[in-house]
């Protein structure tokens, strides 16, 4: 069980990473205007009931299950805009202006209401904005801001459909947690990776506004942050191999609607597990 949960750890690493380094096509706003906002069945474990400490600066709401909203809120408004992807340098900075308070709302809720697995799992996802934040939001402007800012038109041409393979993957995670099948949580997971990274990588190829040097610039940043970590985790659940082609991946029940974010599906799938 404990190398079961450093697996699942790995891979969340990977997934919150490539979600908000790569693919900057996650549909917050616009998942909210297509589905209700969610209610969870049950509250999260390892949230505080209510804070003892006196209310700071940030405008957070009571822990418990207002801390579990905010927390989705929050994550799904760091990880899109209302507006496109940067397509310039001056408009990359000017994105990373708008998001700079986002981050030490999303420290003090998770110091002030989390406690545990959910604590864990949040500052993971923190972190990976953070590093997110240091490469792309520099002062002067790196290889890395440039190449991206050159790829604004590429990713803009398929974000819709792009938000869509985000969405799926979404289903499956909710999915997953719901399995009865312990044993094949990773598995299902690893191959829900796969399935959103091909997807989103075939929106791309479909669009004229992509060139092949976009894509691969997407696919190296991908695989940057995701091989090692994706290798020891999923064996033999990989792009490489037809595994995932033979496995049927839960998906949600019909009456559970999709939340703004990954995150709080992703705790409660750790929490299935038996994680602490």
């Amino acid at each position: 069980m404990a190398l079961q949960r450093c697996c699942l750890l790995h891979i969340i690493l990977c997934i919150c990473i490539v979600m908000n380094l790569i693919m900057t096509v996650y549909c917050g706003p616009d998942t909210a205007n297509k589905t209700k906002q969610a209610k969870p069945k049950r509250q999260p474990n390892n949230l505080r009931q209510s804070p003892t400490s006196k209310n700071v600066n940030t405008g957070a709401a009571k822990c418990g299950k207002e801390a579990y909203r905010e927390m989705d809120g929050m994550v799904a408004q760091y990880s899109s805009s209302n507006d496109r992807f940067p397509e310039s340098i001056k408009e990359l900075q000017a994105r990373c202006l708008k998001r700079k308070e986002v981050l030490p709302k999303m420290e003090d809720l998770k110091n002030r209401c989390m406690d545990g697995l959910a604590k864990r799992v949040v500052a993971v996802v923190i972190y990976s904005m953070k590093r997110q934040r240091k490469i792309m939001c520099r002062k002067k402007p790196n290889k890395r801001m440039l190449e991206m800012a050159g790829a604004g038109k590429c990713i803009n041409s398929f974000r819709p459909a792009a938000q869509n393979c985000v969405e799926e993957a979404m289903d499956h995670v909710i999915g997953i947690r719901n399995s009865t099948d312990n044993k094949m949580k990773i598995p299902f997971l690893c191959c829900t990776f796969v399935k959103m990274k091909a997807c989103i990588l075939e929106t791309g190829h479909r669009s004229k506004q992509c060139s092949e040097e976009h894509l691969s610039l997407l696919v190296r940043q991908s695989e940057q942050v995701s091989n090692g970590p994706m290798n020891m985790a999923c064996g033999d659940y990989n792009e490489e191999s037809d595994k995932c082609d033979k496995i049927q991946v839960p998906r949600r029940l019909a009456n559970e609607t999709l939340p703004k974010s990954f995150v709080m599906p992703m705790i409660d799938l750790m929490e299935s597990l038996g994680a602490e």
